[in-house]
């Protein structure tokens, strides 16, 4: 008698439970505690901006081909506008390292690159290209006013590189990198609404793994 009285209330007990969610969730909603899916998961990553980069102007007509005589790699694929970054280095008639930096063409406009340089040497950046500029249909400007240089790092950005959001040219485990209108808040990488943070130690952290020429050529 002890076995089966147990076993009728087990049943009762299993019957009022499921009697009250279905109070609580609806008719429509179907609640099985046994096969519950679990939450689903956050894609958890970090942006900060970089306070230690900024941003020269190269505007005009002949932006690329002036860039393509002065640096190390191929610039030609910033024709395309909204195309970049394109990791380079500008170097000495005599091949010495002077500064590394991530070029970028304008969305929207064929007639524009955004140079993100090391900000400790941008003038000396800036007085280089100037040098060499002649008679070339170019503007050269410092622009870190109206730009500032973010990156996304850590978690799962593989599917994020959109927009204005780009992956590191560098190397993959870098992340995103991307130049923003400084009046405003970048747009999470790939449109998601995952975690984000700009704590101090994180910034420190993005600005470790993103500056290279300060130690790298010295």
């Amino acid at each position: 008698m002890l076995p089966r009285l147990l076993s009728r209330t087990r049943l009762r007990s299993g019957a009022i439970l499921q009697g009250v969610c279905s109070a609580i969730a609806g008719p429509a909603a179907a609640f099985d505690l046994a096969a519950a899916d679990p939450a689903p998961s956050i894609r958890a990553y970090h942006v900060a901006p970089l306070a230690s980069r900024g941003v020269i102007s190269v505007f005009g007509d002949d932006c690329v081909r002036f860039m393509q005589g002065m640096t190390t790699n191929d610039i030609t694929p910033l024709e395309k506008p909204g195309a970049g970054p394109i990791y380079t280095v500008l170097l000495t008639a005599k091949g010495k390292y002077l500064h590394d930096l991530f070029a970028y063409s304008v969305p929207g406009e064929a007639s524009q690159l955004l140079l993100d340089v090391d900000a400790a040497g941008l003038s000396s950046a800036l007085q280089w290209l100037n040098k060499y500029k002649l008679r070339r249909k170019i503007q050269l400007a410092h622009v870190s006013g109206q730009y500032s240089v973010w990156v996304a790092f850590q978690g799962d950005l593989s599917a994020a590189a959109t927009g204005q959001w780009q992956q590191d040219p560098r190397l993959p485990q870098l992340g995103l990198r991307g130049l923003f209108n400084k009046q405003q808040l970048p747009p999470p990488p790939g449109g998601s609404g995952g975690s984000s943070s700009s704590s101090a130690g994180r910034k420190q952290q993005a600005t470790a793994m993103s500056v290279v020429g300060e130690d790298l050529f010295r």
